[in-house]
């Protein structure tokens, strides 16, 4: 509580540029970015393909004073470039037209219906997580609108996906959608059964990584491959 804004006083108190990453967050959190549902607003913000519905388009946005030294208007140094290499590709800007406009339809009816998917997911996880003891093991954590998996090490990751595979689900983290209906849920949460039980008895019987068919996933982010 408080933290995004301590970090913002001590950024103006030392002249520095608060930049928010809002390419995950902004359009899920909140039609207008996380930085509105905490009441935080940074100088500079970065967005990505949420604003065109996937479409391949990004924005840096800011106050004024800032967005301007990459403009032509001052003699101040340039202190980077606004390209337009894909400047003709226009059908990305009406893409993302349209999606802003639908994402402000309705009290933000799309983002609410994520975040109410994200949270029937979470829910039902940690409900099957509570009934098959492996609290200690796994859960899910996160805000609603984009929830993340807790697991104990990386053989219990790679054991879980490998059997969500077998169910029909290749699930690596949990991304609600607007097109996720009650069928892919209830999928989703049957397939969760399914995984956790055999889980379940790879901890009990100690054999976690003989059943699985390749090695464990490695975080995308390590020193050494």
């Amino acid at each position: 509580e408080g933290y995004l804004q301590a970090v913002k006083d001590v950024c103006e108190k030392e002249g520095i540029v608060l930049i928010f990453d809002e390419v995950v967050s902004g359009f899920r959190f909140h039609p207008k970015g996380a930085q509105y549902l905490y009441g935080v607003t940074p100088h500079l913000s970065t967005f990505g393909k949420a604003m065109a519905n996937g479409y391949s388009i990004s924005a840096l946005v800011g106050k004024k004073e800032i967005m301007e030294l990459g403009g032509l208007e001052h003699e101040k140094e340039r202190v980077f470039l606004l390209s337009t290499t894909y400047g003709a590709e226009t059908h990305h800007l009406r893409a993302a037209q349209k999606s802003i406009e639908i994402l402000n339809q309705n009290d933000y009816e799309v983002t609410k219906y994520i975040w109410s998917v994200g949270k029937q997911i979470k829910e039902g996880y940690n409900a099957l997580v509570k009934q098959y003891e492996l609290e200690k093991y796994t859960r899910l954590e996160g805000i609603d609108c984009r929830p993340y998996f807790y697991f104990q090490d990386n053989s219990l990751r790679t054991l879980f996906a490998q059997e969500m595979i077998k169910y029909g689900v290749l699930i690596q983290g949990i991304v609600p959608s607007y097109s996720h209906g009650k069928s892919e849920i209830d999928q989703t949460i049957e397939a969760f059964d399914k995984a956790l039980k055999v889980l379940k008895y790879a901890i009990e019987e100690n054999k976690v990584d003989d059943l699985l068919i390749g090695g464990p996933v490695k975080p995308v982010f390590r020193k050494y491959n």
